[in-house]
C-alpha cells in the first residue's frame, strides 16, 4: 500500500469522534472487534497508507464519512453533513476523484473486446457500411465487401461519393445523397458496377451538438436477387404469352426472343423433333442476320449439339463447335456458323410427359461457358416451350378434328370428342341462352375433381363453383346483350378438395345461318401454376424489397403472414418466433379472413410443433384425425368450432437453428402439393432471415451503444491502434489534451506522433508483448500546435476472443498534460 499524507490523521480523527479512543490513543482493538477489520490493517492506514478500493469505502461507512473525505479531506467530517458523499464547502470544489483501476481495467476489457466483436460483425455482413460528411466525402468503411469493388475504398478517404465511383453511379450516389438530406426516411439507390449490381441505402445519423452531420451508406450486393428477379419475371412473361396463344408458330417465335434477349447470345433456335426420321427441323429462330437461312433447315441426328441434347435427354453444352469431336456439323450448319461466327452452343431437350418433342439452343459468337443457374433457366425455357408444343399441337388437331366433324358429321365428331378426352384442357360446350351445359370433356373431372355428370345434372354447376370473387363479373357477363364475337378471359373455380385453380378460357361463338348466338364452344387451360408463379415472384421480390428496406420485425411477419394467405387462398397463416432464452413460442404475425373463428392454437402442440421437432414441413388434410398430432380436449373444442381442419407447418430455420414457424390454415380436404410447400419453405426462409437479422440488428445496436456511452463519458483520454499501429479510436477528450481531431489522426501511425518515432513504438510494442500491460509510461506525444506534450499513459494489448492481439488501448492519466519545448 502506497503512503497519502493526512489519511491516518482524519482516520484517528473519526475513531475519536465515535468514541473509540483509550488512553490518549485510538482504541483499535475494539474498533476491530465491533467491526471486523484486521488490527494491523487499521494500524497501516493510521499510519498514512492508502486503503484499498473495497476497503476504503467499507472504512467510510463504519466511519460515518466520505471515502472523499477520508482521502482528501476537508469538508463535512460526516456523510449527514455532506448528501452527496463530496466536498459540499463553499467555494471552489476540488478535482480530485477516486478511481478503481481493477474496475477501470474489467470496463476497459469489456470495451475493447466489444469494439472487436462490433469489428467483427461488420465484416461478417455481406453489406458494406461507410460513413459520410454532408458533402458526400467518405470518412471510414466497414464490411467485409470492401475489396470487391471496382473503387477502392481504402484510398477514398476524404474524397468525394461522387469522385470515388466511375461517372454514372456515382451520380445516382450523389443525386441519392442530397435527397437523403431532407428526407424523412433512408433513400435507396440502385447502380452497377461492373457485372455485379448494388444498391445504397443513405441513412442520415443523427446529429448531436456541435458536431457535422453525418450518413451512412449501407452498400448491399443484389446482383443473385436481381439475375432472380430478371429470371423469374422472363420466364413468367414468356410463360403467360405462351398460355394466351394455341399457334404453334406464333408461341416458338415468343420462345426464342425470350431466350435471346436474357441469355443475351447471338443465335437461338427452336428445333422439333421428326419422330420417323429423328431429324431436328428448325421451326424459329432469332438473330441479328434474319431467319431465311434457318427456318425450315434439317439437321440429321447426332450430328449437332442440339441432337445430343435429344439423344442424352438433358442440357449439352461446346466451348468451342467447329473442334468439339462429339459433333459432326452437316456442310450448311458449319457454313452458317463460319459466315455467323458462332462459337459456343448449348441446347436443352424438350420434354413432355416423358417424351422429346424437341430442342432448344443457343449459340454465341466468343467463347461462353454457360453456369448452372443458367442450365436451369434455359430448362424452364424449354419445359414451357414443350408445354406450348404439345397443347398447340393438340390444339390444332382438335380445330382439325372440328373441321373434319362438320364435314363427316357424326363420325367426324365422335372422333373428336374422343380427341377432347385426351387433352390436358377442358373442352366444353353450353347452350348460350340458358347456359345448359351440352358437353364437357373428362379433363374437367381429373382437374377439378368433381364428376363430369354433375355438369350435366346440377343447374348452374358452373356459376356456383366459381371463385366468390369472380363470381359477379362472370354473371354480368351472362346477362349482357348476345355478343358474337369471339374472346378469352380468365377467371377461378374452386376444385373438389378446395384448391383454387386458374383458368384461361378461349370462347368460340357459334351462330345460325340468321346470325344468332346459339352455342358457345370454349377450351378452358390451366394457368394456376403460371399465375402461381408470377404471384410468388412479385410477392417473394417485393418481401425482398421490404426486408432489405427495414428490419422492422412485426412489419416484415405482417407482410409475410399476409402474403402467404392470399397466395394460397388460405383461411389463416400464423407466423410464429422462438424466444431465445426462455424458449416460449409468440405469435408474431396473424393474417385470416374477417369471419374466421380464432385458430390462434398453441403453438407447443400439433402441427407447429410437429415441423419445428422434425425440421421439416408438415401437412395434414384433417389436424384432428391425423394420428401424428394430439391436442388437449379443450383445443379440440375449439378445432370442432371453427371451419379449419387441414393445416401446414413450415419451420423456420436460421443457421441451423429453429428459431419459430410458418403455419397456414385451410378447410377440411385441403392439400398441398409439393410446389405449394417449396413456395411456403420460401416464405419461411425470408421469414428466418427476417427474424434472425432483426434480432442480430438489435443486439449489435445495444451493444454499439453501450460501447460508444462508455467511451465518450469517461473522464480520461482514450487512444486505440490496430495490430500494426495505425490509430483506429481518438477519444474526445484527447482531442482538448492534444489539440487534433479524430479524423486528422484515424488510420495514421503512432509513431507519427511519437517523439521517439517509430523506435519508440516498436520497444512499447516489444514490451507490451511481454508485460501485457504497461502502467505509468510516460511519452512526449507531438501537439497540432507544433509542440510536444509530456502524457503518462497505462498502454494495454488488445485481444480478440481467441486471444490474438488485435491491436492496443492507451489511457491518459491525468486531465492535462505537461507543456514541453524540447
Amino acid at each position: 500500500m502506497s503512503r497519502f499524507p493526512g489519511v491516518g490523521q482524519r482516520v484517528g480523527q473519526r475513531l475519536r469522534a465515535l468514541g473509540y479512543w483509550r488512553n490518549g490513543r485510538p482504541d483499535v482493538a475494539r474498533f476491530c472487534s465491533e467491526k471486523d477489520y484486521r488490527p494491523q490493517y487499521v494500524y497501516a492506514w493510521l499510519g498514512d497508507r492508502i486503503p484499498a478500493y473495497d476497503n476504503l469505502t467499507r472504512l467510510a461507512h463504519d466511519l460515518d464519512v466520505a471515502p472523499e473525505w477520508v482521502m482528501f479531506g476537508p469538508g463535512p467530517a460526516t456523510r449527514r453533513d455532506a448528501p452527496d458523499a463530496v466536498d459540499a464547502t463553499p467555494g471552489p470544489r476540488r478535482g480530485a476523484q477516486i478511481i478503481d483501476f481493477a474496475r477501470l481495467r474489467d470496463v476497459t476489457s469489456r470495451l475493447v473486446r466489444l469494439e472487436a466483436e462490433l469489428q467483427a460483425i461488420f465484416r461478417a455482413f455481406p453489406d458494406l457500411y461507410v460513413w459520410l460528411d454532408a458533402e458526400g466525402k467518405v470518412l471510414a468503411y466497414e464490411g467485409g465487401s470492401g475489396g470487391s469493388f471496382v473503387a477502392s475504398l481504402e484510398l477514398a478517404r476524404g474524397k468525394k461519393i461522387v469522385d470515388v465511383f466511375p461517372p454514372e453511379p456515382g451520380l445516382r450516389l450523389g443525386a441519392a445523397l442530397c435527397q437523403s438530406l431532407d428526407a424523412p426516411s433512408p433513400v435507396s439507390s440502385e447502380f452497377a458496377l461492373g457485372a455485379k449490381r448494388y444498391e445504397a441505402r443513405l441513412v442520415p445519423l443523427a446529429e448531436e451538438r456541435g458536431a457535422r452531420r453525418q450518413l451512412l451508406m449501407i452498400v448491399r450486393d443484389i446482383t443473385e436477387r436481381k439475375h432472380a428477379e430478371e429470371a423469374a419475371t422472363a420466364l413468367a412473361r414468356v410463360g403467360h404469352e405462351l398460355v394466351g396463344t394455341l399457334d404453334f408458330g406464333e408461341a416458338a417465335a415468343r420462345v426464342v426472343s425470350a431466350v435471346l434477349d436474357h441469355f443475351r447470345v447471338d443465335r437461338a433456335c427452336f428445333f422439333e423433333l421428326d419422330r420417323a426420321s429423328g431429324d431436328l427441323v428448325c421451326v424459329a429462330t432469332a438473330g441479328e442476320l434474319g431467319a431465311a437461312q434457318w427456318t425450315g433447315r434439317v439437321i440429321p441426328p447426332r450430328s449437332s449439339v442440339a441432337g445430343l441434347a435429344v439423344q442424352q435427354r438433358g442440357p449439352v453444352a461446346a466451348r468451342d463447335v467447329t473442334t468439339d469431336p462429339r459433333v459432326n456439323l452437316p456442310a450448311w450448319l458449319r457454313e452458317r456458323a463460319g459466315v455467323e461466327g458462332h462459337k459456343s452452343i448449348v441446347a436443352v431437350p424438350l420434354v413432355s410427359r416423358g417424351e422429346v418433342l424437341g430442342a432448344l439452343s443457343l449459340a454465341s459468337s466468343a467463347e461462353r461457358e454457360f453456369s448452372e443457374p443458367e442450365l436451369g433457366l434455359l430448362s424452364g425455357f424449354a419445359a414451357t416451350a414443350a408445354l406450348a408444343l404439345e397443347n398447340a399441337r393438340r390444339f390444332h388437331e382438335t380445330e382439325q378434328g372440328k373441321a373434319r366433324a362438320q364435314a363427316a358429321a357424326a363420325h367426324s365428331e365422335r372422333r373428336l370428342r374422343n380427341l377432347a378426352q385426351d387433352l390436358t384442357a377442358i373442352v366444353w360446350e353450353v347452350d348460350a341462352a340458358t347456359w345448359r351445359t351440352i358437353y364437357v370433356s373428362h379433363a374437367a373431372e381429373k382437374i377439378l375433381g368433381y364428376p363430369v355428370e354433375r355438369w350435366y345434372t346440377e343447374g348452374d354447376f358452373w356459376l356456383s363453383h366459381l371463385h366468390p370473387d369472380d363470381r359477379v363479373r362472370f354473371l354480368t357477363m351472362r346477362l349482357e346483350p348476345d355478343s358474337r364475337e369471339d374472346h378469352e378471359l380468365e377467371y377461378r373455380m374452386i376444385a373438389a378438395d378446395g384448391r383454387v385453380v386458374w383458368f384461361s378460357d378461349f370462347v368460340h361463338v357459334v351462330t345460325d345461318d340468321d346470325g344468332v348466338v346459339r352455342r358457345l364452344h370454349g377450351v378452358m387451360v390451366d394457368i394456376t401454376e403460371a399465375k402461381r408463379a408470377a404471384e410468388a415472384t412479385r410477392t417473394l421480390a417485393e418481401t425482398s424489397r421490404l426486408l432489405a428496406q427495414s428490419l422492422d420485425r412485426d412489419a416484415l411477419a405482417h407482410r409475410i403472414a399476409d402474403s402467404v394467405r392470399q397466395l394460397f387462398d388460405a383461411t389463416v397463416a400464423l407466423l410464429y418466433q422462438l424466444e431465445p432464452g426462455s424458449g416460449a413460442m409468440i405469435a408474431l404475425a396473424r393474417s385470416n379472413e374477417e369471419d374466421e373463428f380464432d385458430w390462434n392454437l398453441p403453438p407447443e402442440s400439433g402441427m407447429v410443433e410437429l415441423a419445428m421437432r422434425e425440421r421439416r414441413a408438415v401437412f395434414s388434410p384433417d389436424v384432428l384425425v391425423d394420428p401424428r398430432v394430439g391436442y388437449t380436449s379443450e383445443v379440440r373444442a375449439r378445432i370442432e368450432l371453427g371451419t379449419v381442419r387441414a393445416g401446414l407447418a413450415v419451420p423456420l430455420i436460421a443457421r441451423g437453428t429453429v428459431i419459430g414457424a410458418l403455419a397456414v390454415g385451410a378447410r377440411a380436404g385441403r392439400v398441398f402439393d409439393a410446389p405449394e410447400i417449396r413456395l411456403a419453405e420460401a416464405f419461411a426462409d425470408q421469414a428466418a432471415v427476417a427474424l434472425a437479422g432483426a434480432r442480430l440488428h438489435e443486439e449489435v445496436s445495444q451493444a454499439h451503444g453501450f460501447l460508444r456511452s462508455v467511451v465518450e463519458n469517461r473522464t480520461d483520454a482514450v487512444l486505440t491502434t490496430d495490430v500494426h499501429g495505425r490509430i483506429t479510436y481518438w477519444s474526445p477528450l484527447a482531442e482538448k489534451v492534444c489539440g487534433w481531431e479524430a479524423k486528422e489522426l484515424l488510420g495514421h501511425h503512432v509513431s507519427d506522433f511519437y517523439k521517439g518515432g517509430m523506435d519508440e513504438a516498436r520497444a512499447l510494442m516489444r514490451r507490451l508483448r511481454v508485460e501485457t500491460r504497461v502502467a505509468g509510461y510516460r511519452t512526449t506525444f507531438r501537439k497540432k500546435s507544433g509542440g510536444w506534450a509530456e502524457i503518462d499513459t497505462s498502454v494495454a494489448l488488445v485481444r480478440d476472443a481467441r486471444g490474438a492481439v488485435v491491436g492496443t488501448v492507451g489511457l491518459v492519466e491525468g486531465a492535462a498534460p505537461r507543456a514541453s519545448s524540447a
